[in-house]
């Protein structure tokens, strides 16, 4: 019996043998991640993007397909799980895209750790490739329901892909283990809003088939009511206390691609116990950041955000403006910690040896730390400020557009400048150009590396300079290729005049004329684009 209980004891796992989902999301822990899959099947995964290219607010929800796959984690072999791509701009990219990994999609009850879902984000607009799960961590200290974040070096049939963001998804396994119910309706918005002509990007991504929207539009009926609020009645539909702890963390933080900060990057949950909403946050991944690139038209306080028509209706109200200073002050005093912040960024910093080009994005977010708390507090110590009257945001698609059209001829890959011809019409003056240049060079740094760079530029007469900028997926432009869309995906256009820039509002279409993609080959072509006239 003695050798036979020895036996035993030598079977058991030893402590820390065992990994469980505190490992998988351990910040000092980086999973090894390999996915194989049929090359076809990869190439696309990897280029896949959202349809609509009208602008934004004309791309679809969801187009991405999963494609069966094998995966390695941590030495752990599974086989017949689901890849696809993830996300809508940055993660988007195919050079390196964001990806879900499906561990149930085809075998069921398929686990890692006990997680049926892997969600690996590219960090594409973070290069310091820290603040997701800094932030994350901030949420949940602050008494945030909030999803956890590690990391994970990642490879696809041998290309190594690097460090990823291994962040836990939003699906039934977060809901239960945050409410202890997954049988509610999760929503996810995405540069949508809770009013009846947003409502649309407000979209259902887990439910049973009995349930319906017809809550959620309750809440939207009651906040377009004219007229004060009753807190009363909104605490029947939100769970407003997480939500403004919610709400001042984004804002403190600086996270602001976020619900409070852009009406984008939240969830809400509809907890079937209680059938109260709340609000997740997600996509922290360029925080520490205020104002936000897209609250400059006027300025905006730096102790609140309201953007999304909930805060902007609860800031009207003088109680939830007491309410939600109370949770600043409180987060400032108990949860805002500089040196334990600074000392985890560092910490993560060193265990990831990451890039030399992130130390710019390193010292932003030291300053930002460094100035925050005498920011908001200053703020605090002075009456509440109203929020400014709506139209803040910068719109791209809306009100009088312009078009710019003309040719480009550019030297692939050479340090040489090329030609090229634009016009515009429909600006509000009109210019007229004496000197253009053009350059086509791989990008090596930013939100599209590896992306082909087709940068022209023109100067009027009273010198002013116009920039037009085209990111070309390096997947979708072959010698072969005769036209590809200006859509955000296949190609991406930036407009830059003076002060004014426009990203996603410029639509339209490429055409090429001769593609030579070898060094001291050429590439020419013409370009139609609509956007905003400046």
């Amino acid at each position: 019996m003695k050798s036979l209980f020895l036996l035993l004891l030598l079977l058991l796992p030893l402590p820390g043998q065992q990994k469980t989902q505190a490992d998988t999301f351990g910040t000092d822990r980086i999973l090894k991640i390999d996915i194989q899959l049929p090359a076809e099947d990869w190439l696309h995964v990897r280029t896949s993007h959202r349809k609509g290219n009208e602008g934004f607010a004309a791309w679809t929800e969801d187009t991405y397909e999963y494609r069966k796959a094998d995966v390695t984690i941590d030495g752990v072999k599974i086989g017949s799980v689901g890849v696809r791509k993830k996300g809508f701009l940055g993660s988007a990219i195919s050079t390196r895209p964001s990806l879900k990994i499906n561990l149930d999609k085809y075998v069921k009850g398929q686990q890692f750790e006990g997680l049926e879902m892997l969600t690996l984000n590219n960090n594409n607009q973070d290069q310091s490739m820290v603040q997701t799960a800094i932030v994350y961590d901030y949420f949940r200290r602050a008494g945030v329901p909030a999803p956890r974040a590690g990391f994970a070096h990642v490879t696809v049939n041998g290309e190594n892909l690097g460090i990823y963001t291994n962040v836990e998804s939003m699906d039934k396994v977060l809901m239960q283990r945050l409410f202890d119910s997954s049988n509610g309706i999760l929503y996810e918005g995405y540069g949508g809003d809770l009013n009846p002509i947003e409502l649309p990007r407000v979209v259902e991504k887990s439910g049973s088939k009995n349930q319906n929207r017809d809550r959620l539009k309750e809440l939207v009926a009651l906040l377009a009511a004219p007229g004060p609020l009753s807190v009363e009645k909104i605490q029947e539909y939100v769970e407003l206390d997480s939500f403004i702890k919610l709400w001042a963390a984004e804002v403190l933080i600086g996270h602001w691609d976020s619900y409070s900060g852009n009406r984008n990057n939240f969830y809400i949950y509809q907890n079937p116990k209680t059938q109260k909403f709340h609000f997740l946050p997600w996509g922290p991944d360029s925080a520490f950041t205020d104002p936000g690139p897209f609250l400059t038209l006027k300025p905006v306080p730096k102790s609140i955000k309201a953007a999304g028509v909930f805060c902007r209706r609860l800031w009207e109200l003088p109680e939830i403006q007491t309410r939600y200073r109370a949770e600043m002050k409180r987060q400032l005093a108990m949860v805002w910690n500089e040196s334990e912040l600074s000392a985890r960024i560092a910490r993560l910093q060193s265990n990831l040896g990451s890039k030399d080009n992130a130390k710019t994005v390193f010292d932003m977010i030291a300053g930002f730390i460094k100035t925050r708390r005498e920011d908001i507090q200053k703020e605090l110590d002075a009456p509440a400020q109203e929020w400014p009257a709506w139209g803040i945001r910068l719109v791209t698609g809306v009100g009088p557009q312009m078009t710019l059209s003309g040719t480009f001829e550019a030297p692939y890959l050479s340090t040489g400048n090329g030609s090229a011809s634009f016009q515009v019409t429909g600006a509000t003056t009109q210019p007229v150009f004496q000197q253009f240049s053009a350059t086509a060079q791989i990008l090596e740094t930013g939100v599209r590396q590896g992306y082909l760079g087709v940068n022209l530029q023109g100067t009027e007469q009273n010198g002013k300079v116009w920039n037009l900028g085209f990111a070309i997926d390096p997947y979708s432009l072959t010698e072969k290729t005769t036209s590809l869309p200006v859509d955000h995906f296949e190609v991406w256009a930036r407009l830059i005049e003076g002060p004014n820039t426009r990203i996603t509002g410029v639509t339209g279409e490429m055409k090429f004329k001769e593609v030579s993609l070898k060094s001291g080959g050429r590439i020419t072509g013409s370009f139609t684009l609509t956007t905003t006239a400046f």
